[in-house]
C-alpha cells in the first residue's frame, strides 16, 4: 500500500535538497576560502624566496671581504654580477679610513705619542651585495630587493694567515706594497684633521690574478 502524502511519517523517510540559491552561496564562499588560501601560500613562497636571496647575499658578501683581505688581485670585476647557485648578483666594495675616538684623551696622546704608528691605521671594508637585474633585480642598490651590506674592520699591516705571509715573503712586489702601505701609517706620514670626514674610496680591483699553489713541489 502506497504510503500517503499526508502521513506525517512520509516526510521523515524524504530529505529536503538544496536550492539554488544555496548552492550558489556555497560555491562562492569556497572560493573566496581558496582565494585566501592561495594568496596566503603564495605569500609565503615569495617572502621565503625573498629570505634566500638575502642569505645568498650575505654568503656573497662575507666571501668577497674574506677574498680582499687575502688577495685583493684575486677581487672578480666590479662591473660583472656573480653567479650564485641559479641567480646572479651585484655588488660594491669601499675602503673607509676609520678615527679611533679615546675615552681619555690625554692618556691616549701620550701612549700614541710613544708608539712607531699611528693608532688611527683602520679601515673598514663596506660590502654591498644585492639581487641582479637578470635575475630579477636591479642594476643598483635598492633596499626593495633582496640585498645586504656588511661591513668589517680591518688593519692595514696585519697579517692575517699563513698563507698571506707565506706571499709576501716570496714575492717582492707585494713586500715593496707592504712597506709603502707602512710608511703611509706611520709617524711620518700626513697628518689628518680630527673633524674631517674623509669621503669612502670605492676599490676597482685590478684583473683578477691566479694565486700561487701552495704544497711541497715534487722534484
Amino acid at each position: 500500500m502506497e504510503p500517503s502524502r499526508h502521513n506525517p511519517r512520509f516526510f521523515r523517510h524524504h530529505r529536503r535538497g538544496l536550492t539554488f540559491i544555496e548552492t550558489v552561496c556555497a560555491v562562492a564562499l569556497l572560493g573566496i576560502v581558496s582565494a585566501t588560501v592561495y594568496g596566503a601560500f603564495n605569500s609565503i613562497l615569495s617572502s621565503q624566496q625573498r629570505q634566500q636571496h638575502r642569505l645568498n647575499a650575505m654568503e656573497l658578501a662575507n666571501r668577497l671581504i674574506l677574498q680582499y683581505l687575502d688577495e685583493a688581485s684575486s677581487m672578480p670585476a666590479s662591473g660583472l654580477p656573480i653567479l650564485y647557485g641559479k641567480n646572479r648578483y651585484r655588488w660594491d666594495l669601499k675602503e673607509i679610513p676609520v678615527r679611533l675616538l679615546p675615552s681619555r684623551p690625554e692618556i691616549a696622546e701620550e701612549r700614541a705619542s710613544a708608539a712607531p704608528i699611528s693608532v688611527d691605521r683602520m679601515q673598514a671594508i663596506a660590502v654591498r651585495v644585492w639581487l641582479s637585474e637578470e635575475s630579477g633585480g636591479s642594476t643598483v642598490y635598492d633596499t626593495n630587493i633582496p640585498a645586504v651590506a656588511l661591513t668589517r674592520l680591518m688593519d692595514p699591516i696585519a697579517l692575517r694567515n699563513p698563507d698571506v705571509n707565506w706571499r709576501l715573503r716570496t714575492d717582492a712586489a707585494r713586500q715593496a706594497e707592504f712597506i709603502e702601505r707602512y710608511s703611509k701609517i706611520g709617524r711620518n706620514a700626513p697628518s689628518r684633521n680630527p673633524r674631517s670626514n674623509p669621503a669612502p674610496r670605492t676599490i676597482t680591483p685590478p684583473a683578477a690574478v691566479a694565486p700561487p699553489k701552495s704544497g711541497g713541489g715534487g722534484k
